[in-house]
């Protein structure tokens, strides 16, 4: 609603003939008149006009582009003499340039039209729909869940041992095969399998889950996966390398130690991410989603613009100092009222029960959170940002990685700088200073490049001069020239057109295996009938190419270069073909 509004009244701004940013002065004004009343409004001015500034300057790159669409309805609509807007139409305009339907009704009532409303809703129904159809996985999982809860009943609940232990002995309760009950698993099938007790974590709270060695005498058995799909109730998922898995087998079960640290490391760090975001950025960061794997994290926030490579480089030295002082790391059970008079940190959307798990990090992060952590800060070893980029209006992504993890993106940065610097055949410390020196000499070269290339192209248009022939009294002028690009060619044309006053040109440059083109006729011979788009339409088919333009210029490429000197001779017949008397 509020977005609603906000693109409505850049919308009238536009229409009282302001330009550029003008909504935060409006912001200001509001505030300074009702921040006495309201005191958040004056709390929390800069993070508002940041906000308003935001989303002015996102709906103000499409509110041009969107503006011309609905013109362009509007004028069709006038010519064949209809008066209501298409619902499709409008629910274009909705889904790509982010035009609410109000909008689009207010500016087409402007030009004496209505707006199909049933065929948005039409639209927007059918858009509804396929949103449903992409949920219908969710549905079969959440009918799996209800599965897995009935079996909860029959079987027991798994007591989870992994906060503590990374090994355990456990019962097998039941084994599943493509959800169906098995009584045993042979070497070579992947099942899942439901323990009375284990030590392994299923993925939950954006971490993955653990994996893991199920051993008994003559069984092994590789854990991939872990979920939990009802409460208290763990689901392994896993294959069968040796051996054959029985229901009321007694196994052990290993956690893979590296994994669960590498995991653990990147869970830790996301705290210690979010709490650096927030005294670099401001209270208004919140979490809005996480991935921690053993490789990396992400991290997901609110915030309404990319960070600038000072902001970066802050957040990741906060996080740095903090894995550098080496703080404690506790882990208790609180009342949920009590987490939040100690300033806790919590995921706003999530359910929590009357007890909750607290992890607290020295004086520097609290946060409610059910994930594994470190003993200690330090334990991270290094934190190291790898990315920061946009997932949607007001949220940000930061992608980063720590211990083994940020040493491996460190000796991949060395290892390039180590081939840039063999390449430009200087130490690593000066690389920089010489590729800048390199930069420099090539920009020279390129300026040399340029200005010898323009007293060849004043060369080349004498020569070309000797070619012009009459055509029913116009000059008409075809030859081929060298000239690196595009660019170049229209440059050598524009400087004929100047030498000859009135006429047709036609240039054509082999370049490589390709062939480009140019032709141009002088604005006072349009009304004779010449064209130079569909001038050039037919030469190029010469040369096994097409093109097209505007009627004074065009260009086109072509794919044999061999057949460029016809082409070219072909232009005096064509020219002559769409002279008028």
């Amino acid at each position: 609603m509020i977005r609603r509004l906000l693109r409505r009244a850049v919308r009238f701004g536009r229409l009282l003939g302001m330009q550029g940013l003008f909504l935060n002065q409006v912001a200001s004004a509001v505030i300074r008149q009702m921040g006495a009343a309201y005191q958040e409004l004056t709390e929390k001015q800069e993070h508002v006009l940041k906000v308003i500034q935001a989303e002015e300057e996102r709906f103000g790159e499409t509110l041009a582009q969107g503006t011309e669409m609905l013109n362009q309805i509007i004028a069709g609509l006038k010519k064949s003499g209809g008066s209501v807007v298409p619902g499709a139409d409008a629910f274009k305009l909705y889904d790509t340039y982010g035009f609410p339907l109000e909008l689009t009704q207010e500016m087409a009532a402007e030009q004496g039209l209505a707006v199909d409303s049933g065929g948005f809703g039409a639209a927007m129904d059918e858009q509804r729909q396929r949103a449903r159809n992409a949920r219908q996985e969710t549905e079969y999982i959440s009918e799996r869940d209800a599965f897995f809860k009935d079996l909860r009943g029959q079987l027991g609940e798994t007591v989870f041992v992994g906060y503590d232990l990374l090994e355990a002995r456990a019962e097998v309760l039941g084994i599943f095969k493509e959800d169906e009950r098995v009584k045993s698993a042979a070497a070579g099938q992947t099942v899942e399998f439901i323990l009375n007790v284990t030590p392994c974590y299923a993925e939950s709270g954006g971490q993955v889950s653990d994996h893991a060695r199920v051993t008994a005498d003559g069984l092994e058995v590789e854990v991939i996966e872990v979920s939990k799909p009802v409460e208290n109730l763990f689901v392994h998922r896993g294959k069968v390398v040796s051996g054959a898995m029985k229901e009321r087998d007694q196994v052990l079960v290993q956690v893979d130690r590296s994994r669960r640290a590498a995991v653990s490391r990147n869970h830790s760090a996301t705290h210690l991410l979010q709490k650096a975001l927030k005294t670099v950025l401001g209270g208004h960061v919140h979490q809005a989603g996480s991935l921690v794997e053993p490789d990396r994290l992400r991290f997901d926030f609110t915030h309404y613009a990319a960070l600038s490579p000072d902001e970066l480089k802050q957040v990741e030295k906060i996080v740095n100092n903090a894995v550098l002082a080496n703080l404690p790391v506790e882990i208790f059970e609180t009342s949920v009222s009590e987490a939040r008079a100690m300033g806790a940190a919590a995921l706003f959307d999530e359910k929590y029960g009357e007890r909750v798990r607290a992890v607290k990090m020295g004086d520097f992060s609290l946060e409610l959170c059910g994930g594994t952590h470190l003993r200690s800060t330090a334990e991270a070893g290094l934190f190291k940002l790898v990315g920061e980029s946009s997932v949607g209006a007001g949220l940000r992504r930061i992608e980063a990685v720590t211990g083994e993890g940020a040493l491996r993106f460190i000796e991949a940065w060395e290892e390039q700088l180590a081939e840039i610097a063999r390449l430009v055949k200087a130490p690593p410390h000066e690389a920089t200073r010489r590729v800048e020196g390199l930069l420099q000499n090539v920009r020279e070269l390129e300026a040399e490049c340029d200005v010898l290339q323009a007293r060849l192209a004043r060369y080349q248009v004498q020569d070309l001069l000797d070619r012009v022939k009459e055509v029913k009294g116009i000059k008409v002028l075809a030859g081929q020239a060298a000239a690196p690009d595009m660019d170049s060619l229209r440059g050598m044309v524009d400087l004929l057109k100047d030498k000859i006053g009135t006429g047709v040109i036609v240039l054509g440059s082999p370049v490589g295996d390709k062939v480009n083109l140019v032709a141009a006729v002088t604005k006072d011979l349009l009304g004779r009938g010449l064209h130079a788009g569909k001038l050039i339409k037919e030469i190029a088919s010469a040369v096994g190419g097409g093109g097209g333009g505007r009627p004074e210029m065009a260009q086109a490429g072509g794919k044999d270069p061999s057949r460029l000197g016809d082409a070219l001779e072909k232009t005096y017949k064509v020219a002559e073909s769409q002279i008028k008397d």
